[in-house]
C-alpha cells in the first residue's frame, strides 16, 4: 500500500512538473509570436519592465502589444480554459455521464443567448457586468431545463436521453439566436457572428479583472465540493447514507457551473469540446478520483486553450481563426470516438 501512495505521489509530482515546464513554455510563446513578432529579451524586458524601469531598447509599440494586447490575452485564455474543463470535469461526474460538457448541453450556447439578448435589447449599455448577468441567466435557464428534462424522477440520466436533450436545446438556442440577428443592428450583427464560434480578440485587462475572481473562487469551490461527487457516483441512497445532501450539492455545482461558464462565454464567445476533452484525458493520468481531477482539468484546460489561441493567431497570420475552429477539429472527432466506445449508445 505505502509503494502505491508513494508511485501515485511520485507520478503527480512528474505530471506537475512537466505541466509547469509546458506552462512556461507556451507562455513564452504566446507572448512573442502573433503579427508583430516580439523578441524574447525584449518580452523579458517588457516583462520586468514595472520592477526595473522601460528599457531603452525596447519599442514602444512591441511594450504596448505586449502589456495591452498579448499579456491580457493569455490570463484571459487561461482563466476560460480552466473554468470550462473544471466544469465538465464536474458536469460528467453530476451526471454520471462521460459525455457531459457545457458546450455538447448547450449550457454554452444558453449564456451566448443571454449575452446577446442583454446586447439586443440595449441593456448592455447599463454597465459591463450586464453582458456576464445575461450569460449567467441564459445558461442557468438552460442547465435547470436539461437536468428537468433528463432526470425527470430523479434517476441517474443515461446517455441517449442526455445527448437527446442537450442535442435538442442547442438547436432551439441556435433558432433563437438567429432570431435575433433579424432584429440586432450591422454593429450587432457582427457580435452575434463573434458569439458563434469564440475569440479571445476582445481580452483586455477590464474583462480579465471582471472575469478572474469569479473564475478563481468559482474553481475553488469545485475543486473544494469535487469528493462528493465520489460518493454520488455510488448511487444517491448511497450517497445520503453517508451523509451527502444531494439535493443541495446539485443545486450549488448547478449555479456555479452556470456562473463559471457564463463568465467565459460572456466575453470569449461558446468555445467547444474543452470541458469534454481535458477531463477524460486527465481521468487516463490520475484517475477518477475527482478532486485531484477537477485540479489538473483546470490547469490541463488553461493550457490546452492557450495552445490553441496561440495557434489562431499563427496559423494563418497576420489574420486570426476563430478559436472554436480549433477546439472543434479537435473535439468533433473524439466526441464520435466516444460515442463509438460507449456501449449503452451502441
Amino acid at each position: 500500500m505505502t509503494s502505491v501512495i508513494r508511485n501515485r505521489s511520485g507520478r503527480l509530482l512528474g505530471i506537475c512538473a512537466m505541466l509547469l515546464l509546458l506552462a512556461l513554455g507556451l507562455i513564452a510563446v504566446s507572448l512573442r509570436a502573433g503579427a508583430l513578432t516580439i523578441p524574447f529579451n525584449e518580452v523579458v524586458d517588457g516583462l520586468l519592465s514595472p520592477f526595473s524601469g522601460p528599457a531603452e531598447s525596447l519599442h514602444s509599440l512591441r511594450y504596448h502589444t505586449l502589456w495591452s494586447v498579448r499579456l491580457p490575452r493569455v490570463v484571459m485564455a487561461m482563466l476560460v480554459g480552466a473554468v470550462l474543463a473544471a466544469c465538465g470535469a464536474v458536469l460528467q461526474g453530476l451526471f454520471g455521464n462521460p459525455l457531459a460538457d457545457p458546450g455538447i448541453l448547450g449550457i454554452s450556447a444558453g449564456a451566448s443567448l443571454g449575452s446577446l439578448l442583454a446586447v439586443v435589447s440595449g441593456a448592455a449599455i447599463a454597465g459591463a457586468w450586464t453582458l456576464p448577468v445575461g450569460a449567467f441567466v441564459g445558461a442557468l435557464g438552460v442547465m435547470l431545463l436539461i437536468y428537468r428534462l433528463a432526470k425527470p424522477d430523479g434517476a441517474t440520466a443515461g446517455s441517449v436521453r442526455l445527448l437527446l436533450v442537450g442535442i435538442a436545446t442547442s438547436a432551439a438556442v441556435s433558432a433563437l439566436m438567429g432570431w435575433l440577428s433579424w432584429f440586432a443592428t450591422a454593429q450587432q450583427r457582427q457580435q452575434l457572428a463573434f458569439f458563434s464560434f469564440g475569440t479571445l480578440s476582445v481580452a483586455d485587462w477590464g474583462v480579465v479583472l471582471l472575469v478572474l475572481p469569479l473564475a478563481v473562487i468559482g474553481t475553488g469551490f469545485l475543486i473544494w465540493r469535487a469528493p462528493l461527487l465520489d460518493l454520488l457516483v455510488t448511487g444517491e441512497r448511497q450517497a445520503e447514507h453517508m451523509g451527502v445532501n444531494v439535493a443541495r450539492l446539485r443545486k450549488e455545482l448547478i449555479v456555479m457551473t452556470s456562473l463559471l461558464v457564463a463568465a467565459g462565454v460572456a466575453f470569449a464567445g461558446p468555445i467547444a469540446f474543452v470541458g469534454l476533452i481535458v477531463p477524460h484525458l486527465c481521468r487516463l493520468l490520475m484517475g477518477p478520483a475527482h478532486r485531484l481531477l477537477v485540479a489538473l482539468s483546470s490547469v490541463c484546460g488553461a493550457l490546452l486553450l492557450l495552445a490553441a489561441d496561440l495557434l489562431s493567431r499563427t496559423v494563418v497570420a497576420p489574420a486570426e481563426m476563430s478559436i472554436g475552429i480549433l477546439t472543434g477539429t479537435i473535439g468533433g472527432p473524439f466526441f464520435l470516438w466516444l460515442v463509438w466506445r460507449s456501449r449503452e449508445l451502441r
